[in-house]
């Protein structure tokens, strides 16, 4: 009898595992179509011929205040272009700010849709605002079922730059990551396949030039914002790693993975500290390119890559822990930065650290009160196991300074609630730097590429929050009610910057992922918030 139950629960088991296995195959081949799709790009053009922009199914237009139909040069015949105006009339548009009209109408025999979008005064245009604008027109496109899109206006000062905003922003919500298998009808979204600008003739070539590195930043984005996206069943650091090696073959970027046996000989005590309670094993993924003179000092970016977490023992409350998914984030965008700069050969030094674990509960949990020896030789005394990024990013820093010996390190991670607090979500991210200048630039960039970052400080008087009594530090503040908890987790990374190492710190969290969608177009989930600064900021370091 007891071999008979023995048998039983053997089979039993077996049957769990492979129905478990069987499911996480179905849904993993799932998760492999919506990356494939992700990279289905959008086919580009710019034409000064208005016949060459013609029988869209979507037909945009950009109307100044100022402006008539017949200042633009439109493929429709006078009868058709009389009937839109005598539309524009009855609903009383001339061109305001941010409005948008849409009709269905008959063009040359066949119903086509026309979208009308006001910029408003001329001096109220805002370069800024193409972006969102080109998101908006994806979004309508989609629930109009277009799936080609021409784009009219004569607005000669802004000729390239309309193009060049508007065509990114319509690139960025083509696609949009969801795994539902069986979707309803009203679900079925149509993607848009081309699209074509009517431009002034001299700016079709500059234009063209400057679609390799369009195409490179969209598919980085898609490629961010998939893996932020996915549930932590199917992306841990083990996958995450995976993910990473497959996408970059091809590229001429070198991969290295880190297990944990290698780390632990390295003394990267902190980040195993935070994995250790995980059943999956953690990671580290370094990327190298090489593309600068030699010799040169890279740039290094250093990135979080918590795949969930549930807070460690200092559990967080059940309605704080189902968006942890997003931990990882900072993690996401130094790949997608480094795939960009590949794929775009830019030519530069760069390196790119991310740190891959999983923060779980368990027996073997680390806990509050236990001290550890980072690699940097700095013991840590852990208060709060759920202050756990900044101990994956110690050592990850450690790890890139001793081996690389960076000019500039940057960081991004989802750190802090407190940034949240003080700067609310999807504004702006806080940056805290060792380093005027290069915080001065990447505030700069962050206005050009729409992402925007406030600098908070770095004083003595945080700096010593962070001191224990019985290590080297601890990871929080040694002061319950000081508040200020971005800056001093700032602080707590900062005494991980070797020499004299220009060092940012871009902490995430609130700008990382949205709730909801917004009028200003953005969708629901991952923002890739990050990827489009960094490729900006690193044109200032590459060889001419």
């Amino acid at each position: 009898m007891k071999n008979k139950c023995l048998i039983f629960l053997f089979y039993f088991f077996m049957n769990v595992s492979a129905s478990k296995n069987m499911w996480a195959n179905d849904i993993n081949n799932l998760l492999k179509i919506k990356r494939d799709e992700s990279q289905k790009l959008i086919k580009f053009g710019y034409t000064s011929n208005v016949k060459e922009a013609s029988n869209a199914d979507l037909n945009v237009i950009f109307l100044t205040k100022d402006q008539k139909l017949s200042d633009i040069e439109l493929p429709f015949s006078s009868e058709e272009q009389n009937n839109l105006e005598k539309f524009l009339n009855k609903e009383k548009f001339s061109g305001e700010k941010d409005k948008m009209l849409s009709l269905p109408m008959l063009i040359n025999g066949d119903y086509k849709n026309v979208l009308i979008c006001g910029f408003g005064e001329k001096q109220e245009i805002d370069e800024k605002k193409f972006e969102s604008l080109g998101k908006k027109i994806t979004n309508r496109a989609k629930s109009l079922k277009a799936k080609s899109i021409s784009v009219f206006y004569n607005i000669k000062d802004y000729d390239s730059e309309i193009a060049s905003g508007v065509g990114l922003g319509l690139a960025m919500n083509n696609f949009h990551f969801d795994l539902k298998n069986k979707k309803k009808d009203d679900e079925i979204e149509t993607s848009v396949e081309s699209i074509k600008f009517l431009v002034n003739k001299e700016n079709i070539d500059s234009l063209n030039g400057k679609l390799k590195e369009q195409e490179a930043l969209i598919k980085s984005i898609n490629h961010v914002k998939i893996y932020s996206d996915t549930p932590p069943n199917l992306l841990y650091p083990e996958s995450f790693a995976n993910f990473i090696k497959e996408d970059l073959k091809g590229l001429n970027i070198d991969i290295k993975i880190l297990e944990r046996e290698e780390m632990a000989k390295l003394g990267m005590n902190a980040l195993l500290g935070v994995a250790q309670a995980s059943d999956f094993p953690p990671r580290l993924v370094v990327m190298e390119i090489k593309n600068g003179s030699k010799g040169e000092q890279p740039v290094a970016f250093v990135g979080k890559g918590v795949t969930f977490d549930s807070g460690g023992l200092s559990l967080k409350p059940a309605d704080s822990m189902e968006g942890m998914k997003y931990d990882m984030s900072g993690a996401a965008v130094v790949y997608g930065t480094m795939r960009v700069l590949a794929e775009r050969k830019a030519k530069i030094n760069a390196i790119g650290v991310i740190g891959l674990v999983e923060n779980s509960v368990a027996g073997n949990a680390q806990r509050p009160g236990d001290i550890v020896m980072s690699m940097s030789g700095q013991t840590i005394e852990v208060l709060n196991t759920d202050a756990e990024g900044r101990l994956v990013l110690a050592d990850a820093f450690t790890y890139t300074q001793k081996n690389y010996k960076p000019k500039i390190l940057i960081d991004l991670a989802t750190l802090t609630g407190a940034a949240i607090v003080a700067l609310g979500t999807n504004t702006n991210a806080a940056i805290l730097s060792n380093n005027d200048e290069i915080a001065g630039k990447l505030v700069e960039c962050g206005k050009r590429t729409g992402e925007g970052l406030w600098r908070l400080p770095l004083q003595e008087i945080y700096d010593r929050k962070m001191d224990s009594k019985i290590a080297d530090m601890q990871n929080i503040s040694n002061s319950k009610g000081f508040g200020a908890g971005t800056i001093t987790a700032a602080e707590f990374l900062q005494r991980f910057i070797e020499g004299d190492v220009k060092w940012a710190h871009l902490d995430i969290a609130g700008v990382d992922n949205r709730a909801s969608n917004s009028d200003s177009g953005d969708l629901i989930g991952s923002t890739a918030f990050g990827v489009k600064l960094l490729n900006e900021f690193t044109k200032q370091y590459e060889d001419k």
